[in-house]
């Protein structure tokens, strides 16, 4: 190699190292996964001295190896071709070879590679004389294809395999990341839609939510229990002494010998009992639950639901004296048809 010829490969190899620690860049700053499949391509033809980017991404339904990002085609070249990546004959080129092989397929003589003639007469027409086709896999399984182009015989030496195995390494790393990312945002907005679908119904039925962490003594109610016990919206202060100023003195004791009993005995609890508004009046509350237990088997948590049956328990006392009434007008008229 004479000096010119080793000052053009050092030039060729320096555009290509530009090229991958920019791809490295547009990882780390990655935007959508489309914006990162086009600006991946690009950075190859305009830095990196390529003739042509390509990349496919593979169709499990069809086997076809769909182009979703070119650059530098300036001759139709992706019109005028398909790639496939089973067996069947648009499947043997170097892009199906590279895929089914999950390594690199490199052609540096393409008018002559026996894997290229359904190809050659689209590659003619564009200039192609060398190709490169590297798999990209997500998860350890291929599910794309990078390809890229030259308009010289031989271009692709050790090293710019190398640098594009790097720059094929990022790609498939930041595409990985943006899928991760999109499905925790797809959770996270399922898991949003399924808690307001939950508070609707709780607030159709007129239920209150309580959680208690014992191992910080903090309480949190959300607002339906505490309207329920008195409190405006954030005005229960999460505490055990709040808790107990707003139940009924009569009923404190008993509700907390009950969940000292439930709790040991590791079954949910289902109790009613009377609040005191600040206002003085009284009001039921019928409250359901289970604790959570920690891996020595101490209670950590206790959370359930609640409900004002205030107006259940109205009724039935109501019920109750209706009852009491008829009863003694039944005794007074049995008094007097004796007499």
């Amino acid at each position: 190699m004479n000096d010119k010829e080793l000052q053009f490969e050092l030039e060729r190899f320096g555009r290509m190292y530009v090229a991958c620690s920019q791809v490295s860049r547009l990882v780390v700053h990655r935007g959508s996964r489309e914006e990162l499949e086009r600006e991946v391509v690009r950075v190859l033809v305009e830095v990196g001295g390529f003739a042509m980017a390509l990349v496919s991404w593979h169709d499990p339904a069809t086997q076809e190896l769909v182009p979703v990002a070119c650059f530098g085609d300036t001759h139709g070249y992706v019109q005028r071709i398909k790639m496939f990546a089973d067996a069947r004959p648009e499947g043997t080129g170097p892009g199906g070879m590279a895929f089914r092989s999950g390594t690199a397929y490199i052609c540096n003589d393409f008018p002559n590679d026996p894997l290229t003639r359904r190809w050659r007469e689209a590659a003619a027409a564009s200039g192609w004389c060398a190709s490169a086709a590297f798999p990209i896999s997500i998860e350890g399984s291929p599910r794309g294809l990078l390809s890229v182009y030259s308009r010289e015989s031989g271009f692709f030496g050790p090293d710019q395999v190398k640098l594009l195995e790097a720059v094929v390494a990022d790609l498939a790393f930041g595409l990985e990341q943006i899928d991760r990312e999109r499905q925790r945002r797809q959770i996270e907005l399922a898991l949003a839609a399924s808690q307001q679908r939950l508070r609707l119904a709780m607030n159709a039925a007129a239920l209150g939510t309580f959680d208690w962490d014992m191992s910080l003594a903090r309480m949190i109610w959300d607002e339906q229990h505490e309207r329920m016990c008195g409190f405006e919206p954030g005005g229960f202060d999460g505490t055990v002494e709040a808790l107990k100023k707003c139940i009924h003195p009569a009923d404190f004791p008993l509700l907390r010998s009950g969940l000292h009993e439930v709790m040991n005995a590791h079954t949910p609890f289902s109790f009613d009992f009377r609040v005191v508004w600040p206002d003085a009046s009284e009001h039921w509350i019928a409250s359901r639950g289970e604790f959570h237990y920690d891996a020595s088997g101490q209670a950590c948590r206790m959370c359930g639901v609640a409900m004002d049956i205030t107006e259940s328990k109205r009724s039935d006392a109501a019920l109750r004296e209706s009852e009491r009434r008829l009863d003694q007008a039944l005794r007074v008229s049995r008094i007097g048809i004796r007499s």
